[in-house]
């Protein structure tokens, strides 16, 4: 029998209205488990194939039964971007029409009017991002019990972009808040497409993960088609990107659909403007976050419209936007993981009985071998698991200002016990907590009432809260603003100078003026190309791909999805294995005469622990190499040194140098040096792991 069944009568009348004769596979084997079970569930599957209909099919069935929907809040939608938000809103919207079912969508971007009706009768569903649930929580800490005790179910949606990440702890924080709001405990629904590590997951949702359960879907009647061009960088060329593959990729989007993605906002740039200058005519639309949002959604309905028109992107579109059926993928250099990989190659194959078509082009022999790894891992099936950080002193300075602005001041002895179950701050000791809430206190962060042990925003506290980018766990500085006539274009971080060529959103503009008190540049269209400047993207490369990398070398096999050109740079980079056999806790040292370079494929934060080492040392014979995961050093540099690599005191001095010069998250230069050295270590150095590789390993040197 088909889940369809299951639904109540309006819900299978609107699905017939729509035409939906038959669910997806994923519709059919969730619906059940959201309607006959009291469990929390996370529901992976492929990107577009109705995993949000999957749950709000049954939970609007659900709600329906009960009238309170109509006076209270049921559902909170959580989504990681405002623009996701609006993209779903209408096919919510579309699944609750005849419902009479309230939506109702609440980030920074929604019109002040729409959130004071909603305030007058909260009902139905909201959808809501991190932030403005931060928000909500500080400016209207009095509506928190009214608005939220009659919710029952909370949909995450991407909900691997939260687990592990800055985001995801403080969502994790802030729904233990609400939960006191709560009259019941809500079901949590988790939707992804790319999900390792489930239980994890399970765990972020509910600490008892017997609680939690995994439904998944995969399309076995679709195939996944990969191609690796490898084309030598053009060092003489005016242009960043080899001529070849800008004629590669007008070729291929001839009479295709695609989305470009590139790991940077200036690759973006640099792309779309040298691929529309080639052609002749605008098919290329450039895509990121600092263009503008009016701008980019009118971009998103253009392509989901016209199939003749194509996006250059950055991660932007890595999650769910609609933007229609798109006929391939084009990845420009490796992706920082395979779980980005596979979220972009993703948006392909979306028509019935089309299959996912994927081309990456690189220009650097690093990035070709990440690319081939990273391709690998994804046949394979593998992405990377979340990693859960248990030392969280900067999100806790951050909630516990918020948590005393939400109880208008809070004792000492309500808010210890509070984080001590907290989920995001269960490992932190009271002793760590003390120190903490002490060192705020000194620098007048908070303030403890002489008569009671309550504790108040200080002056500088205050500060912090009622600065309109306190409700965000990351980074949001205020970029200036840049203008063409009176449309906003998109942002810049630094000032321009009069008559200064710049490129945005794909096209060149010479800039009019800048304004500094309002942080504006006026520009105007000009013809010139120039090379676009933006804060370059780093990513970190994780033990999964750097232990693929040296299987890769070491099986001696060079697919054949890969060109000629690249096939030969691989084959080159494998014959040193080809010399003798290397066992899998070998790894080799390749002498070429001039220096020597002990290909060890460890992860970024083990290669950061050597680093420490040898600054602490001033050894500078010895380089590491972040690329690809080795250690690059001369003939007087002693090898036997490493198994030496311990924590001790050079190396912490080391690191109190380099955090007194840099901030690792937003809320960390708020922190005493004792408790920012802890998260340094936790976050970006492994020696134990290290340590315990070094011993577990041989080193076979090649000659």
């Amino acid at each position: 029998m088909s889940s369809i069944k299951l639904l109540s009568e309006k819900m299978q009348d609107r699905i017939a209205d729509f035409g939906w004769y038959d669910l997806t596979d994923i519709q059919e084997k969730t619906i059940p488990l959201v309607i006959s079970s009291n469990k929390h569930l996370i529901v992976e599957s492929e990107t577009a194939s109705g995993k949000t209909e999957a749950v709000f099919l049954p939970i609007l069935s659900l709600i329906e039964q009960d009238p309170s929907y109509i006076n209270e809040v049921k559902v909170i939608y959580i989504s990681p971007l405002k623009a996701l938000i609006n993209d779903q809103f209408n096919r919510i919207y579309k699944l609750a029409e005849e419902m009479n079912v309230r939506i109702t969508k609440w980030h920074g971007d929604v019109n002040s009017n729409i959130k004071k009706s909603f305030l007058n009768s909260p009902s139905g569903i909201l959808q809501i991002t991190p932030e403005s649930i931060e928000a909500f929580m500080i400016n209207r800490p009095e509506r928190l019990k009214e608005v939220f005790k009659g919710v029952e179910y909370i949909v995450i949606d991407e909900i691997h972009s939260f687990v592990g990440k800055d985001r995801g702890y403080h969502l994790q924080s802030l729904l233990f808040r609400l939960s006191k709001y709560f009259n019941k405990t809500p079901r949590i629904f988790g939707l992804s497409a790319t999900i390792d590590g489930i239980d994890l997951i399970k765990e972020w949702i509910c600490s008892d993960i017997n609680k939690v359960d995994l439904v998944c879907s995969t399309d076995s009647s679709k195939k996944t088609y990969y191609s690796i061009m490898h084309f030598e960088k053009n060092e003489e060329s005016d242009i960043p990107i080899n001529p070849i593959i800008l004629e590669d990729i007008l070729k291929l989007t001839e009479n295709n659909k695609a989305l470009i993605f590139c790991n940077s906002r200036e690759k973006v740039e640099s792309l779309t403007y040298n691929l529309n200058d080639k052609l002749g005519y605008k098919k290329f639309y450039a895509h990121h976050s600092y263009i503008d949002k009016n701008l980019r959604e009118e971009i998103e309905t253009l392509v989901k419209e016209d199939d003749s028109v194509c996006i250059v992107s950055t991660s932007t579109l890595e999650l769910g936007i609609d933007i229609g059926s798109v006929d391939l993928v084009i990845q420009i250099d490796s992706t920082f993981s395979v779980s980005s990989l596979k979220q972009r190659i993703g948006r392909t194959g979306r028509r019935k009985n089309q299959n996912r078509i994927s081309q990456i082009y690189t220009e650097e022999p690093e990035s070709l071998l990440l690319s081939a790894t990273t391709v690998e891992l994804m046949k394979q099936g593998k992405v990377e698991k979340p990693i859960i950080l248990k030392n969280n002193y900067d999100y806790l300075f951050q909630q516990i200002l918020s948590i005393i602005v939400e109880n208008n001041g809070i004792r000492v002895e309500e808010l210890i016990p509070e984080l001590n179950v907290n989920p995001v701050f269960k490992n932190i000791n009271n002793h760590m907590i003390i120190v903490l809430l002490k060192d705020m206190i000194n620098k007048k962060y908070i303030s403890s009432l002489d008569s009671s042990s309550e504790l108040i925003l200080g002056y500088e506290g205050e500060k912090i809260v009622h600065n309109k980018n306190f409700y965000a766990m990351f980074e949001t500085d205020e970029p200036y603003e840049v203008i063409y006539d009176t449309k906003k274009i998109g942002l810049f971080d630094e000032y321009k100078e009069k008559d200064q060529i710049v490129v945005l959103s794909g096209r060149s503009w010479i800039v009019v003026s800048t304004i500094p008190e309002s942080k504006k540049i006026y520009v105007e269209p000009f013809n010139k190309y120039v090379l676009p400047r933006f804060e370059p993207s780093i990513g970190e490369r994780s033990e999964l791909v750097r232990t693929e990398m040296f299987n890769f070398l070491n099986n001696r096999i060079v697919p054949n999805y890969i060109n000629e050109q690249g096939r030969s740079i691989l084959i080159s980079y494998e014959e040193p294995y080809k010399k003798v056999s290397i066992m899998n806790n070998q790894r080799i040292i390749i002498d070429d005469g001039k220096e020597k370079s002990c290909q060890l494929f460890i992860d970024d934060k083990k290669l950061r622990s050597i680093d420490l080492f040898l600054l602490a040392n001033n050894i500078n014979n010895c380089i590491c190499d972040y690329t690809l995961g080795q250690i690059i050093y001369g003939y007087d540099f002693d090898i036997n040194l490493l198994s030496k690599i311990n924590f001790n005191e050079l190396i912490e001095k080391k690191i109190e140098e380099i955090i007194e010069k840099n901030s690792f998250s937003k809320y960390y230069k708020y922190l005493p040096m004792e408790l920012k050295k802890e998260i340094y270590l936790e976050r970006f150095c492994d020696f134990e792991g290290l340590k315990k590789f070094l011993t577990d390993i041989e080193l076979v040197e090649i000659n």
